[in-house]
């Protein structure tokens, strides 16, 4: 039972064109600190990046694609969750703050609004404490 229990903890191969998602949005990878991040982007205009909480995934923020109207809605599966690779990391508040940051850098995105629920705010509470000129609000 363990071995079965091991490879539900670790990433696929292969991320779907889409995942079970009622509108059907586009799964996207790159590559960050070596590892492949998924997640998903909408719309045109300034970035508004939304970040899940523990135990959470991008999937959470499924809804408010509303905001892609206005904005370049980026919903991504942080390190460790969902369909992003799983290091074996301490996942400190630093490394995942440090990880939004080259999240950013890969994405090439300077600077970006962000909405944060639960671990998430606290990530995004570290990017506008550690990094205020790559926050915009």
């Amino acid at each position: 039972m363990m071995p079965i229990l091991l490879t539900a903890c670790t990433s696929t191969h292969e991320i779907p064109p889409w995942f079970d998602a009622i509108h059907r949005i586009p799964v996207k990878t790159v590559l960050v600190e070596g590892n492949r991040i998924a997640y998903t982007e909408s719309g045109d205009g300034r970035p508004v990046i939304l970040v899940h909480g523990f135990g959470g995934s991008m999937w959470q923020w499924e809804y408010q694609q509303a905001l892609s109207a206005s904005y370049r809605v980026i919903t991504l599966d942080v390190l460790g969750s969902g369909l992003s690779d799983k290091p074996n990391i301490q996942y400190t508040p630093t490394q995942l703050v440090g990880f939004m940051r080259d999240f950013l850098n890969a994405l090439q995105i300077s600077q970006a609004s962000f909405v944060g629920n639960s671990m998430g705010a606290g990530i995004v509470i570290g990017m506008a404490l550690t990094y205020p000129d790559r926050v915009d609000k």
